[in-house]
């Protein structure tokens, strides 16, 4: 079985290259991953992530998403993350650029 940690870490990656892209590339951070484990994930075995921008409220960026079998039959974790957008990039209109990812 594959351990839960690195789970974790392909979420944590996932989940910023989503960030990353949903914002244009304003820098931001991290500030909560929480993982739902539903299932063992089997050593080599094929699965996919499906990460989702589920909504922005100022500077939070807020997303989710789900490690499930290739058939979505099985889903072996759930995932949610926040991520706050740099206070540098306050300057900016936030929501307004940020909008039509939602």
């Amino acid at each position: 079985m594959i351990h839960g940690g690195i789970t974790s870490l392909l979420f944590d990656d996932a989940f910023g290259f989503a960030y990353f892209i949903a914002s244009r590339g304003m820098m931001g951070y991290t500030a909560n991953l929480n993982i739902n484990y539903r299932s063992p994930l089997p050593e080599k075995s094929k699965a996919v992530m499906r990460i989702k921008l589920d909504k922005i409220e100022r500077r939070k960026v807020m997303l989710k998403g789900r490690l499930e079998s290739l058939d979505g039959k099985t889903v072996y974790s759930e995932a949610t993350a926040l991520y706050i957008v740099d206070r540098s990039m306050t300057k900016m209109k936030i929501e307004d650029d940020l909008k039509d990812f939602v």
